[in-house]
């Protein structure tokens, strides 16, 4: 089984070095979130990226396996945007969502975690639109920061090769992490 963050960790998922390495502006800016979109964030975890999107106008459904991960989450949301946001607990495949419900997908530092990719990437393309797209965003597989352990790591052309069916639209580094964004 591939490495899986730690949930008494929790707290280094919204702190300053996270933010510094991932600011949230920025991952917003490779996302491109309109007003109005179903979101999946799968591996959710306590709701860095959730939040924003759904301050963004859109609906999310949060997955992560840690059900404390998903308590922490809840409690983030700022008020009045609740009923924008549904949670799952639990593996992911499957995913939680009706079939082509969702205009886009996010794994942030998440798709290494994945057990069954290749079932995440069918269960993708299944709740995905027509038009809808996935946005991995991991670490590199050969930077030596701390992060995933470097075995469990994709490489970009690792990710490329998963996805097939989908087509690469954007290709961008991130310093320490890489966004890859696929459509349908």
């Amino acid at each position: 089984m591939p490495h899986v963050f730690d949930v008494k960790r929790r707290q280094r998922l919204w702190d300053e070095d996270r933010r510094s390495r991932q600011p949230i502006d920025r991952l917003m800016a490779e996302l491109e979130p309109s007003e109005g979109e179903h979101w999946v964030d799968l591996g959710a975890g306590n709701g860095y990226v959730t939040v924003p999107l759904l301050e963004r106008g859109c609906r999310v459904t949060a997955v992560d396996l840690e059900e404390e991960m998903i308590f922490d989450l809840i409690s983030r949301v700022p008020d009045g945007l609740e009923a924008k946001l549904e949670t799952a607990i639990g593996l992911m495949p499957p995913v939680p969502v009706e079939d082509g419900e969702a205009d886009a997908a996010v794994l942030v530092n998440t798709l290494h975690e994945i057990s069954d990719k290749r079932g995440l990437v069918k269960e993708l393309a299944r709740v995905l639109s027509d038009k809808g797209r996935v946005h991995i965003i991991d670490h590199h597989k050969d930077h030596e920061e701390s992060g995933p352990p470097r075995q469990d790591r994709l490489s970009p052309d690792e990710v490329i090769a998963l996805f097939e069916g989908f087509r690469l639209q954007r290709r961008s580094d991130m310093g320490i992490f890489y966004h890859m964004a696929f459509t349908r």
